[in-house]
């Protein structure tokens, strides 16, 4: 026989104990040292306790055939004060999330890249990144290029983004956006 309870809110008795299900303890505050276990798989609730957004809507020039950092001037989100000088620092060990997107500002190129170093090496070209990559774009096109990642960090690795031109000469690009969030940790 099986039964369902729908309800809206479940409610605690006291602020501490929380609300048990099988075996699943549900509570509000901080649950980041919180472990849940459900049919066999295990997870520490911690996504959100690391989450950066910033961007730049002005221009950063690319050196012609050169990898340069891509620049971030403004701050939506910096849970935690990880990030600085264009560079995010992993607080503590985990599995982050990281999407990075910039556009060519009216020129024409064979290619445009865009690569995560990771503690100042480029990890394009391995198993485990995701390179952005736009061939063969005439001027007065504007595409994205995007880059989305998930990384298993220490604390204190740092993460970079660079970004590649090959026109003939130095280009601007601009409204470039990072995103990072911790979504947990390998157990």
């Amino acid at each position: 026989m099986s039964s369902e309870i729908k309800v809206d809110t479940i409610s605690e008795n006291t602020s501490a104990n929380g609300v048990s299900i099988d075996s699943v303890t549900l509570k509000d505050g901080d649950v980041s040292s919180t472990t849940i276990t459900m049919d066999g798989l295990t997870t520490k609730v911690s996504a959100g306790d690391v989450i950066f957004q910033g961007g730049k809507t002005g221009n950063t020039t690319l050196t012609n055939g050169t990898y340069t950092q891509i620049q971030f001037t403004s701050e939506s989100y910096d849970r935690g004060n990880n990030f600085a000088s264009n560079t995010f620092t992993a607080p503590k060990d985990g599995v982050y999330l990281f999407h990075c997107q910039f556009r060519p500002n009216n020129f024409a190129f064979d290619r445009i890249l865009l690569n995560i170093y990771k503690n100042d090496s480029s990890i394009a070209g391995t198993a485990i990144s995701n390179t952005g990559e736009v061939s063969n774009t005439n001027a007065g096109e504007y595409p994205s290029i995007n880059a989305t990642n998930l990384l298993s960090l220490a604390a204190n690795d740092t993460i970079k983004m660079y970004g590649y031109q090959n026109s003939g000469g130095d280009q601007t690009i601009f409204e470039a956006t990072l995103f990072v969030i911790r979504v947990g940790t390998f157990d």
